[in-house]
């Protein structure tokens, strides 16, 4: 069977979007962008990644593989953005003590986040899924992550509330492509 490489943990949004392949690869999870395109090209085998969002523009490390000349694309994916916010207990808002989340999905619910978390330390994560991960983990800290429902679900959270992102009609456009390098 075929290895797809994509950002994980699971429950990060690439996770989800790596599912409607089930069937067809085996899914290895990495930990950075840079991982699953080197892991790709050393099993000759299949990456999926972001390669543009509508806030936040180009991913410029798949955007550089992309056009490298190494691979060859096989299909696009676009999904609608829709981020929670989610802790490991039902808590209100204003008992959250630090954000955790990726830079991009940070971005993409920057309104949000400054009108309601003013002062509250945000810690950037590698991914949704990783974030979701951490706050499961956490004793003592009130933690809130940033992604989506379904993997707040998978870890076991609560989102406390829903739809936070700035732009109700954002996107990210995956890629799946095959190494041919």
């Amino acid at each position: 069977m075929n290895k797809l490489f994509v950002l994980g943990p699971k429950g990060s949004v690439s996770s989800f979007v790596a599912e409607r392949f089930k069937d067809d690869f085996k899914i290895i999870y990495c930990k950075t962008f840079a991982e699953i395109f080197r892991s790709a090209a050393k099993a000759r085998g299949w990456a999926l990644a972001p390669v543009r969002n509508k806030i936040i523009g180009s991913v410029k490390v798949t955007e550089s593989q992309l056009n490298s000349g190494l691979w060859r694309l096989e299909k696009k994916i676009r999904v609608s953005v829709r981020f929670v916010m989610a802790t490991k207990d039902k808590i209100r808002l204003d008992s959250v003590q630090r954000i955790y989340g990726p830079p991009q999905a940070v971005n993409q619910c920057h309104y949000f986040l400054s009108r309601h978390f003013k002062g509250v330390p945000i810690t950037y994560t590698r991914s949704t899924g990783s974030a979701f991960k951490h706050v499961a983990s956490l004793k003592r800290i009130k933690g809130a992550a940033i992604g989506a429902a379904g993997g707040a679900q998978l870890h076991g959270l609560h989102a406390i509330v829903y739809d936070i992102q700035d732009d109700h009609d954002d996107w990210t456009e995956f890629s799946l492509v095959e190494y041919v390098g």
